[in-house]
């Protein structure tokens, strides 16, 4: 399970999914959770200075960028509303990493959640200067597990997730080896 990043979940979270699309526009997971079409593009691109910075100032020009850096693609949200988390007594966080595990074992680990944040991508697009967002799962894959696994999500596919996710979520707390062994086989593909 990933990290807890720092988001306010009082108002419910929002995640991206990257190498993931979705086969309908939308779909209700149950209890007010949604995975939704959507585009944003998370990108970390590499830049050089040769001056050293003066205290609390950025570095002065020349700067020149370096090749690689980091980008994803997201064209898939999950959104977990407050009030999800709040008749089932389960942490927003773990929600949304726990469908998001459960696609990873419907479908195959192709896919990642680079980000979360405090409001919808589209919100985001609108009033951007209050966007916030947290990086989530943006480790380099050193084990491909599946190279065959899809990157689409049915209706078929999200309705066993709906159908399962709040059953096996209690089965995560109640059974420690199971949650220990769904962990470990859900972040192998990150190790």
């Amino acid at each position: 399970m990933a990290a807890k990043a720092k988001v306010d979940t009082s108002k419910g979270i929002f995640t991206g999914l990257a190498d993931l699309q979705l086969g309908p526009t939308e779909y209700e997971l149950g209890s007010g959770i949604r995975l939704t079409q959507t585009y944003a593009h998370l990108m970390a691109h590499f830049m050089m200075a040769y001056t050293p910075a003066p205290p609390g100032k950025h570095h002065s020009a020349p700067w020149s960028a370096a090749g690689g850096g980091l980008a994803f693609d997201i064209h898939v949200q999950l959104q977990v509303p407050p009030t999800t988390f709040v008749s089932h007594t389960l942490d927003p966080q773990f929600i949304a990493w726990w469908i998001t595990a459960l696609l990873r074992l419907r479908l195959g680990p192709a896919f990642c959640v680079p980000v979360m944040g405090e409001q919808s991508f589209e919100n985001a697009k609108i009033r951007h200067d209050e966007a916030k967002y947290c990086l989530i799962e943006t480790e380099q894959r050193f084990l491909i597990l599946d190279p065959k696994a899809r990157r689409t999500a049915t209706e078929l596919d999200l309705a066993w997730v709906g159908n399962h996710w709040l059953a096996s979520s209690r089965l995560f707390y109640e059974q420690g080896p199971f949650g220990r062994l769904f962990v470990a086989a859900d972040q192998a593909c990150f190790a």
